[in-house]
């Protein structure tokens, strides 16, 4: 019920156009870290594994920390619904040229290739789907992306889907 109620506000705000973040520089793998840890219990209660991994080197990310965090939480929640008992939910970042890009893959059904541009649309669920939510969680996430001036986008093949999304980088020293 809180997630819908948060939902709801953060799309009543993104409609309204009163939508902001505040951007600040943020480690990168910290925060990989703690949207894992976020979610370790929930990942535990269905038996599957939660895997992280960074960069070599510490990254740093121009972004709203609290929004970024949203959208990994929310990320790693959708892997966590569709993915099967008994498998692992890999959380990635790593750097790219100018930008900073996190990865969450999983094990899931997949999406099929004909509603890969549909999935970040409000309301919309996959088909057939007897997952809880509310179908804005994906499209409040590329807001924040959005608002960001990064990207977002899933890619899948088969079985399993990864949602990708890449931050400019935080270069200051």
């Amino acid at each position: 019920m809180n997630g819908l109620v948060r939902d709801l506000l953060d799309l009543s705000t993104i409609e309204a156009g009163r939508f902001s973040i505040e951007i600040d520089r943020v480690d990168a793998g910290a925060l990989v870290g703690e949207a894992a840890e976020h979610a370790r219990s929930l990942a535990a209660s269905k038996a599957q594994r939660l895997v992280t991994a960074a960069a070599p080197n510490q990254l740093f990310v121009a972004c709203d920390r609290r929004r970024v965090l949203q959208v990994l939480v929310n990320l790693i929640d959708n892997a966590i619904k569709f993915s099967p008992a008994d498998s692992a939910i890999t959380l990635t970042v790593d750097h790219a040229g100018a930008e900073v890009c996190f990865a969450v893959a999983d094990a899931g059904p997949g999406i099929a290739k004909e509603d890969a541009h549909n999935v970040f649309e409000p309301f919309w669920r996959p088909r057939n789907s007897t997952a809880p939510g509310t179908g804005l969680g994906l499209s409040i996430a590329k807001t924040i992306v959005d608002a960001h001036h990064g990207r977002i986008w899933v890619e899948s093949a088969g079985a399993g889907s990864t949602f990708h999304f890449c931050l400019p980088a935080e270069t200051r020293v």
